[in-house]
């Protein structure tokens, strides 16, 4: 007979944290070839128009709106993710380290374009107003805002309930990466906390297994406090949708919002 005990339980995963080299790197291997947002900002650029991108992250939208002709401003917070951008070359574009919260231009812009829920990385309401304020200030008369946001389905506005998404893919060392997010709603703070753990899995003798993890606080307004956020910054809503063109099959957590700059 076999007796059970503490030490026959398999340990839990410990977790390092996720340092700005590493994140960037996953940041890229998942998002540096997406492109499907792409279509949406082309419907309303005008050709050449001059273009201010709010997060930038590794460029990868700044580059797919150059190659189109435009000219493109890209801000980040991260020197890493800067600096991926700026080895991967490219005309027409300029990468500046810039708080989204403090922007100093000296130029205004046809377009600003806030794409991939970069705006909710604001958990602090007088932030995103100070940020879409500052959008305002560095556009041309008439110049466009176009932006992606990420809007928390009703299911998850319980703070006792987690949801939970995992997805692998191919480490290029070789081997996997099984990427885990869990997502909870404070409902009293209206703040989504998100851990992203990544579970390193070589596949190779020698190679031992690694964890890291990281948390953001993210904003979680429904699209009503949104676009009042947005009307109060000085800007007229044109239009919503929340797929990328019209035969893609719409997201509930996806809200794109075209804007004009008001006087």
């Amino acid at each position: 007979m076999k007796i059970y005990s503490d030490y026959d339980q398999e340990p839990e995963d410990q977790f390092e944290p996720l340092s700005p080299g590493f994140y960037t790197e996953m940041y890229e291997l998942e998002m540096g070839r997406f492109d499907a947002d792409l279509c949406y900002y082309k419907e309303f650029l005008a050709a050449r128009s001059s273009i201010l991108e709010i997060g930038c992250g590794t460029g990868r939208l700044s580059r797919l709106l150059a190659e189109e002709g435009h000219q493109v401003t890209g801000i980040d917070l991260s020197e890493a993710m800067l600096a991926c951008a700026g080895k991967k070359g490219g005309t027409n574009i300029r990468y500046i380290n810039m708080d989204m919260r403090d922007l100093q231009l000296s130029e205004k812009f046809d377009a600003v374009i806030i794409p991939y829920h970069t705006l909710n990385l604001l958990a602090d309401e007088q932030d995103i107003l100070r940020t879409l304020t500052g959008c305002h200030s560095h556009l041309r008369t008439d110049g466009q805002l176009l932006l992606q946001l990420y809007i928390p389905n009703a299911v998850n506005a319980d703070d006792r309930n987690a949801s939970f998404q995992f997805q692998m893919f191919d480490r290029p060392a070789g081997g996997k990466i099984v990427k885990e997010i869990i997502k909870k709603i404070n409902p009293e703070t209206g703040v989504l906390e998100m851990t992203e753990r990544y579970k390193i899995r070589p596949m190779q003798a020698g190679q031992p297994n690694t964890n890291f993890s990281h948390t953001m606080q993210l904003h979680s307004a429904p699209q009503e406090q949104w676009m009042r956020y947005i009307e109060a910054a000085g800007f007229d809503i044109l239009s919503s949708t929340n797929r990328y063109y019209p035969s893609a099959t719409p997201s509930p957590n996806m809200l794109l919002l075209h804007c004009r700059k008001t006087e």
